[in-house]
């Protein structure tokens, strides 16, 4: 796992912000105003976490559709076109803080 977060850290640090004109900024305007509650705020953790789709449905009591469902809609909230964009803009919006 520390090898993991090594890279993240490497990368991150050389990363620039994009800047999207697309239906991707679009979706995240439209749902500026929601904020992820209960099972959304878990999932989040534990997808930082870097736990897989098995371990997450094992820890919130429901199944591997029932947690791809979760995720991808909180990528399309975010206007995200991967679990990692979807991460960084968690982060970026204060939901990673608690």
């Amino acid at each position: 796992m520390e090898v993991l977060r090594g890279i993240f850290e490497h990368c991150w640090a050389g990363a620039s912000v994009l800047t999207d004109t697309g239906s991707g900024s679009e979706a995240l305007a439209g749902d500026a105003e929601w904020q992820p509650t209960g099972r959304h705020r878990e999932l989040l953790r534990m997808l930082s976490g870097g736990l897989t789709d098995e371990a997450m449905a094992r820890k919130l009591g429901v199944s591997e559709r029932t947690v791809r469902r979760l995720v991808s809609e909180l990528t399309e909230r975010l206007g995200a076109a991967s679990r990692f964009q979807a991460g960084v803009c968690a982060v970026r919006l204060g939901w990673l803080d608690d």
